[in-house]
């Protein structure tokens, strides 16, 4: 019986452990909507830490939203922040549905989750730590329905 428990844990942790995308860099969603409202002042603060400034990267913006969200696209502001404070501000929007007004999001339910490529192939230019403040830019403040939204940094494949 001890070594079936044992090759289980083993088995699962194999699983565990292969799952996981190797060229993911940085990911974290932000949870702290309360009432699933995003209030314009609450600003979302991710903080990378790049170490390889020889790859390029690719750069994705994640919205977790409930079914039925109000909006066709979600704009949003990014401000990012250099290790030597070098700030560079982009606006993104990306829409959230195709143009027979079905869902681009993936949906269980009522969560529904969008995963968006903002930036592709692009360069750090300093190692250590950068950080990425968001806010919305929608029309009206606040914006309902949101859960999560996150951000994530992977490095590109190279094909060879």
């Amino acid at each position: 019986m001890n070594a079936r428990k044992t090759l289980s844990c083993l088995a699962l942790m194999a699983i565990i452990l292969t799952s996981c995308d190797p060229n993911i860099v940085f990911e974290e969603h932000n949870k702290n909507f309360p009432k699933y409202r995003w209030e314009q002042e609450n600003v979302l603060t991710f903080n990378p830490v790049i170490e390889d400034t020889s790859a390029t990267y690719n750069v994705y913006l994640e919205l977790r939203h409930v079914y039925g969200f109000q909006y066709e696209e979600m704009k949003t502001l990014v401000v990012k922040t250099s290790p030597s404070n070098q700030a560079d501000v982009y606006t993104y929007s990306f829409p959230l549905f195709d143009a027979n007004k079905e869902y681009l999001s993936e949906c269980a339910e009522d969560i529904c989750d969008r995963k968006v490529l903002v930036e592709e192939g692009i360069r750090f230019t300093e190692k250590g730590g950068y950080r990425f403040e968001m806010t919305h830019q929608m029309p009206t403040d606040p914006v309902r329905n949101v859960m999560e939204f996150g951000l994530i940094i992977e490095k590109q494949v190279q094909n060879p």
